[in-house]
């Protein structure tokens, strides 16, 4: 017994331990024990074995200990500033740190774990640089007492959230442009860049090379939690995001012209392969046909219908010489329009709501 013991607060402390990382963190939502980046290398088992006694504890196993259990959802994670008198409500899979200021926590039902101490926490004060985490039926409200600042992970809800002043670096990005919103929440997520660095070219068209370097930077912070992938830095600037997007079936071939502008028909194309099925659940009603200048046999047919109803594509809206909710097949994609469609792609919660 006493060797269970040691064994489970061993596996509580390493399992639910440690430092966290800026996407797909331990305990997190998207990844709540254990980082995919470090069960891949370092902890190659998820078994940890004590070997004096002889008994094996998986993850569920530990939770199971502490009789609670943790969901896998997509969350997010953030650094947020909170005034004096704000709160944070949590919720079974949120995660929170205090990292300065001063906040107490009350709980009114479930379990809330201090990972870093690998115990149940109770009500009261929160430890600074202590990470908890909301298990199963939690029902808890953080009050803080002081303007602190905090790392969540999950769709926790603040009042009082001290909103930093928005940092534009484009001068051709105005607030009174319909995509202005779309271009710096996009810049913010490192998914698009300047043309130069003061500079986004929003009315521009977007080549295949930039479409497929996002593509494949919006894979591979999907199913890795970061994007590491750069450009290339001899021959073509875009042919490691190439290589990523046929190793990974973005794409399947090379297209003949990289620098030329694509299509709003291979845009559509290259971003259905980019996330699971799953990631494509329909919000709208879109019959089939409805799509005026797309055909039941047109090439692509099933993922632009797929996209119109999932809310990432609209198609033209009171634009003179298209059809409203025309989608333009052939015609070009400019790259405010593309800040726009990957922000749909990667938050469900901006998708368009509409039905033809």
């Amino acid at each position: 017994m006493k060797f269970r013991s040691i064994a489970i607060f061993l596996a509580i402390v390493l399992l639910l331990g440690g430092a966290f990382t800026a996407s797909g963190a331990a305990g997190s939502r998207e990844d709540p024990l254990l980082t995919k980046n470090y069960t891949e290398g370092e902890f190659t088992k998820t078994v940890l074995n004590d070997t004096a006694s002889g008994i094996n504890f998986t993850v569920s196993q530990v939770l199971n200990e502490l009789g609670t259990n943790i969901k896998r959802t997509t969350g997010s994670f953030a650094i947020k500033k909170v005034r004096a008198g704000g709160t944070a409500t949590l919720d079974f899979g949120d995660s929170i740190t205090l990292l300065s200021g001063a906040a107490k926590v009350q709980i009114s039902s479930g379990t809330l774990v201090n990972v870093s101490v690998g115990y149940p926490a109770v009500s009261g004060v929160l430890v600074l640089n202590h990470r908890y985490l909301a298990c199963e039926n939690l029902r808890a409200v953080v009050s803080f007492s002081q303007d602190s600042v905090i790392a969540v992970d999950g769709n926790v809800p603040l009042t009082e959230e001290i909103v930093p002043e928005r940092v534009n670096p484009f001068v051709d990005v105005k607030p009174t442009d319909w995509f202005y919103n779309d271009v710096l929440v996009a810049y913010e997520r490192s998914f698009i860049h300047g043309m130069t660095t003061t500079t986004y070219e929003p009315q521009g068209t977007l080549t295949y090379a930039q479409c497929v370097k996002l593509a494949a930077s919006l894979h591979e912070l999907h199913y890795t939690g970061s994007i590491t992938l750069t450009a290339c830095p001899t021959g073509n600037w875009y042919q490691y995001f190439v290589d990523y997007a046929k190793e990974h079936g973005i794409i399947t071939e090379d297209f003949e012209n990289y620098d030329a502008p694509i299509t709003r028909r291979d845009f559509a194309l290259v971003f259905y392969n980019t996330l699971p099925a799953e990631s494509y659940t329909a919000i709208n009603n879109i019959p089939d046909g409805a799509i005026p200048d797309i055909a039941a046999d047109d090439y692509a047919y099933e993922e632009i219908y797929t996209m119109y109803r999932a809310g990432i594509l609209a198609g033209y809206t009171d634009t003179p010489g298209f059809a409203e909710h025309a989608f333009g097949p052939d015609t070009t994609i400019s790259r405010a329009e593309a800040a726009a469609l990957i922000n749909r792609l990667f938050d469900p919660s901006v998708r368009a709501r509409f039905s033809i």
